[in-house]
């Protein structure tokens, strides 16, 4: 509903309406507009939502944070009651949660609210990346300038005891050994620090498959991802991280750190299993003909979830891949599996069904995006 946008040809299809009308047909509500107190303040508030359809809250931080008012603490009772507060009068059901993993936040969804809670996949590589990027990218690079540096204060050692005038009595030191000695410590730095690299962009990888495997399908194929596949790559992403820490002989703290995170992997698994329950129990409501039903489950979700991970992708080549994979699935299968199930159906129950398909494809798509926390973007 854009009442002052310009009219233009290409955007024929936009319905131009005043805020709040036609607000009970939208199956999502975007709000894009300057925060001035004297414009907007309020203009989605509870009466609204009350005329909105039934949704679910799949984050319950990002409706509390639409408070501008700010708690007196983190606890979980005053999440839940920023959450209650800010839920009156609305049709909504808060069914997950994401987040780090504060004690005070897990006990706020789980405990207080009985909602499934995803771990925030932005906090665990971020942890990862502490345990292993910058100690490696240290003790390679510290290595190497030390012994560049006394290298370098040997010949300036050598060079100033050469330009004395007069000279000092007795035999000068051996600058040439000492030279000698300082250049070897420099090779062995340099040939250690090609191994050193090489498992920095080991780990970097490993993150990159981490925020992968976070998702609920492959991005090669556009297929669901079986939770035991995903937590047997998960176990060889941990045990080859194990790996490069006691190569590098990495700190106790770095080790702590990815002991910390690896824990979490039940979790992640639960989110993906959470996922796909939801989905099938979302499907089911709509009693569809088991040819629509495989429809919507194999091909049209997997194209929205894929297209939604391409738009929100930075690197051009990941972007164009899972955009041509998205339409793939969206490809001329799709429409003969809805003409051939249409052939036997009055007009106005195919657009129904067709209708309720699409919905539920782009309710979960966009509700479940925050499983992914953290995009793996570098892939």
């Amino acid at each position: 509903m854009t009442p002052f946008a310009p009219d233009r040809p290409e955007l024929a299809v936009v319905q131009h309406a005043e805020w709040p009308q036609c607000i009970e047909e939208a199956d999502f509500i975007v709000v894009t507009c300057a925060a001035y107190p004297q414009y907007s303040r309020h203009m989605l508030n509870a009466e609204v939502l009350a005329k909105a359809k039934p949704a679910y809250a799949w984050s319950s931080s990002a409706v509390a944070r639409g408070s501008t008012n700010y708690g007196a603490d983190r606890k979980a009772a005053t999440w839940t009651q920023a959450l209650q507060v800010a839920l009156v009068r609305l049709n909504v059901a808060v069914i997950q949660g994401t987040s780090d993993e504060a004690t005070a936040l897990r006990r706020h969804v789980e405990g207080e609210l009985d909602a499934h809670h995803s771990p925030d996949l932005f906090h665990g590589l971020h942890e990862v990346s502490k345990a292993t990027s910058l100690h490696l990218v240290r003790q390679s690079d510290a290595t190497v300038a030390a012994a560049q540096t006394r290298w370098a204060v040997e010949r300036a050692t050598q060079q100033a005891c050469e330009d004395q005038s007069p000279r000092p009595c007795g035999r000068p030191p051996a600058f040439a050994a000492r030279i000698h000695a300082a250049l070897s410590e420099v090779l062995q730095a340099e040939i250690a620090h090609t191994p050193a690299q090489a498992r920095q962009c080991e780990a970097r990888e490993l993150m990159r498959e981490l925020g992968i495997l976070y998702h609920p399908y492959d991005f090669e194929r556009g297929q669901a991802q079986p939770v035991e596949q995903v937590a047997q790559r998960l176990n060889g992403v941990w045990t080859r991280l194990g790996s490069i820490a006691a190569a590098a002989e990495l700190p106790t703290s770095a080790r702590e750190r990815l002991a910390k995170e690896q824990r979490l992997s039940p979790q992640l698994l639960a989110t993906i299993t959470f996922f796909f329950a939801t989905l099938q129990g979302q499907v089911d409501a709509f009693v569809l003909p088991l040819t629509l039903e495989r429809t919507l489950v194999e091909q049209l979700i997997p194209a929205l979830y894929l297209e939604r991970v391409a738009a929100r992708s930075t690197h051009a080549k990941s972007r164009h891949r899972r955009r041509t994979l998205s339409r793939q699935l969206h490809d001329h299968k799709l429409l003969k599996r809805f003409l051939a199930h249409g052939a036997a159906l009055p007009k106005e129950e195919l657009a129904r069904l067709g209708c309720n398909a699409q919905s539920t494809a782009k309710q979960l798509v966009w509700g479940m995006w925050n499983v992914g926390g953290s995009l793996e973007e570098s892939a």
